[in-house]
């Protein structure tokens, strides 16, 4: 059984040997690479993509995953020399002298961003043997960490002092009603270590006050936020009133919905993934996009939305006639399939991936395929796979 890793953010093969790798087939998306002088030759045997940063690192280094703060105290306390890799941010002291850092028996690698008072960075700098990320200097109070899903509304703001520097790992959403001028005073810096959701009109305060080591959603004013919206069908879509929605997933939208649902629900929708209809609301819909760019897949009769499933002979056979098959993840063929059996699919819009069981399949499923952006599989010329993916370390 082989294994497709992807989007990891340290892969760390120091300890590996070729026994452990040799069930990997493939690995994608690695933030660092951390390998050690004495196993470097296993590279080769490794298929990796998209390495951001790789380093060779000796045995005796300490690997921590999230925040880590570094004060006097520890400093002084370090007698042996010491080697630690920080997965995630490094807070500074400004009890930390230039001194007590140059002399201090410490060696640091860090995957993420160093926090640093400005008369510290270049002594910093001299204990840094690689770094992936940056190294930002902060006024003031020293940064105050923030680790998971994190809401900034006018309660969280009112609670801070004033001229706070603070560092999210993690998810940040800014509440639409935040008081913005309430913003500006209380926060001298906010720096994101993962995933940023705001309002277009926060972006410029937001940006003034800090950066994104990360990826940053802007949700256009006065548009809804809706998060976990799948499907509609002519009972829920009446949950909105003539509104504007943004979200970052499918819209799916089932054949009952009439004309006149659906233009009494939308003024506009925007989403960063692709919407689904019945041909009979097709220009409505088209009306009612913020991005033409967006993706709007039409099916005419019938469609079943998949998203992890299995299907033998009689699923096909039990479809409605006329039907679409939109296959957002993954759907897995156990039987034979003639093209009889396939006779009442209208069309396939291939997202994702169609494990079949032979190559015959195959040929009769990709007669049907309209859209194809995806994968079919055939089993049969492949080993068993797992794939793994969004790991914030990996040892192998």
């Amino acid at each position: 059984m082989g294994q497709r890793i992807g989007n990891i953010g340290l892969l760390n093969i120091m300890n590996a040997t070729e026994e452990s790798i040799k069930k990997i087939d493939y690995i994608e998306n690695v933030g660092m690479l951390m390998y050690s002088p004495n196993n470097a030759h296993l590279l080769t045997s490794l298929s990796i993509g998209n390495i951001g940063e790789s380093i060779s690192v000796e045995k005796d280094y300490q690997v921590t995953n999230g925040m880590i703060s570094l004060d006097a105290a520890f400093l002084q306390a370090v007698k042996e020399p010491l080697s630690i890799l920080i997965n995630g941010a490094i807070i500074i002291n400004e009890d930390v002298t230039a001194d007590l850092l140059k002399t201090a028996e410490i060696k640091i690698i860090t995957n993420g961003v160093i926090y640093s008072p400005p008369h510290l960075k270049g002594a910093v700098q001299t204990k840094m043997k690689k770094t992936s990320g940056t190294i930002l200097t902060y006024e003031g109070k020293e940064p105050r960490p923030e680790i998971g899903k994190v809401t900034i509304n006018n309660s969280y703001l009112q609670s801070l002092s004033g001229n706070e520097n603070i560092i999210v790992n993690g998810v940040l959403t800014m509440d639409e009603m935040l008081d913005m001028d309430m913003f500006a005073e209380k926060l001298n810096r906010i720096d994101v270590n993962g995933v940023v959701e705001l309002y277009e009109h926060q972006n410029a305060y937001f940006t003034n006050k800090g950066l994104v080591n990360g990826s940053k959603t802007i949700i256009p004013n006065g548009y809804k936020h809706i998060k976990s919206m799948r499907s509609l069908d002519r009972h829920s879509i009446r949950r909105f009133k003539s509104q504007s929605i943004f979200t970052k997933k499918p819209i799916v939208l089932e054949k009952d919905i009439t004309r006149e649902m659906y233009a009494n629900a939308f003024q506009f929708i925007h989403t960063t993934s692709y919407i689904v209809c019945h041909e009979e609301i097709e220009d409505l819909v088209f009306e009612s996009l913020h991005n033409f760019e967006n993706e709007v897949y039409i099916y005419h009769e019938n469609m079943r939305f998949i998203n992890e499933e299995q299907w033998g002979k009689m699923d096909f056979q039990m479809l409605d006639d006329g039907t679409t098959l939109i296959v957002e993840k993954e759907l897995t063929i156990t039987d034979d399939l003639s093209i009889d059996d396939c006779k009442k699919i209208d069309s396939i819009i291939l997202l994702g991936e169609i494990h079949v069981p032979n190559s015959e399949v195959k040929a009769v499923l990709q007669k049907h395929i309209k859209v194809f952006n995806g994968l079919i599989i055939d089993d049969s010329l492949t080993n068993e796979t797992v794939e793994i993916r969004n790991i914030g370390e990996l040892t192998l």
